[in-house]
Order: structure tokens, then C-alpha cells, then sequence
């Protein structure tokens, strides 16, 4: 897959292409997992904010969200989901992503079924976490750090 990422000094130019490169950054996470995977889309949103500093009167960002469906069930799901976080983990750190936390090694006390990872694509700053809940369910999330437009 081409990427679209802009340097960070440049705002991705509209709501539509961060969209589209939130997408993208998902998309290459997910088939990098390297099994069968349905994406159940959740939140889709872009929020607008007020950035005078950076040149410009209005930003907004934009953040996606899915569920992870239709997982393999051949191995108990806290397994798999370790299995997850930990080639999603290599995956992003090989790729230049920067990792901005992991509960997994954080000092403060998560209950035991909670993790997240989240971590930060150098070139266009999108934000991606991977989270597990309590009934071991999964998502992942992506936000533009900030972009022009208005937001729809």
C-alpha cells in the first residue's frame, strides 16, 4: 500500500483524506495480524478546535473506531489477544511508529482483563490504539493529531 503521509509540519489539507489515512493506518495494522479479520465500524467522528498558533483559525481532528469481529476461535481469547497486541506491537515499532504507552508495562494497576497500546505514526502524527476490554472483546482506534477544515 502507498502511503499518503504528510510530513508533520503540514496538516493533512481535509477531513476527507485524514479519514482516508486513518482507514489506511488500520488497515495495514489489521492484515498485518495475517488472519481473517471483520472490521464492525464504531465511532466516526471529527471534533473542532481552535489552533490560532499553528497558522490557522480552525482544525478539527478526526478519530475512527471498529470492533474486531469474526475472530479466530482456536485458542482462548486471552491468548490470541496477547498474540495481537504483541505483533501489532512489532509490527508498529518496525515501521518507525512511536509507542506512547502500554499498559502491559505501565506501573500504575490495570485490572487484569484491560490492556491498551497506543502509539504514534512519526510522519503525519496519527494516533492508533488497540484495546482490549473485560469480556475480551477488541478494538482499535485512529486520530489525526489535527487538520484543516471544517468538520461534517
Amino acid at each position: 500500500m502507498t502511503s499518503t503521509a504528510l510530513p508533520p509540519s503540514q496538516p493533512i489539507p481535509d477531513e476527507e483524506t485524514a479519514y482516508a489515512r486513518a482507514d489506511e493506518h488500520i488497515a495495514d495494522a489489521v492484515a498485518a495480524l495475517g488472519e481473517p479479520v471483520r472490521l464492525e465500524p464504531g465511532i466516526r467522528n471529527s471534533v473542532a478546535f481552535d489552533a490560532g498558533e499553528m497558522g490557522t483559525d480552525l482544525l478539527c481532528n478526526v478519530e475512527v473506531s471498529y470492533t474486531l469481529e469474526d475472530l479466530p476461535d482456536d485458542e482462548p481469547p486471552a491468548e490470541r489477544n496477547a498474540r495481537y497486541f504483541a505483533a501489532l506491537k512489532d509490527f508498529w515499532t518496525q515501521r518507525g511508529y512511536v509507542v506512547r504507552s502500554d499498559s502491559a508495562t505501565a506501573t500504575d494497576p490495570q485490572p487484569e482483563w484491560f490492556r491498551a497500546l497506543h502509539v504514534e505514526h512519526p510522519a503525519d502524527r496519527c494516533r492508533l490504539s488497540l484495546k482490549q476490554g473485560k469480556p475480551g472483546n477488541l478494538w482499535i482506534t485512529a486520530s489525526m493529531v489535527a487538520l484543516t477544515g471544517e468538520p461534517g
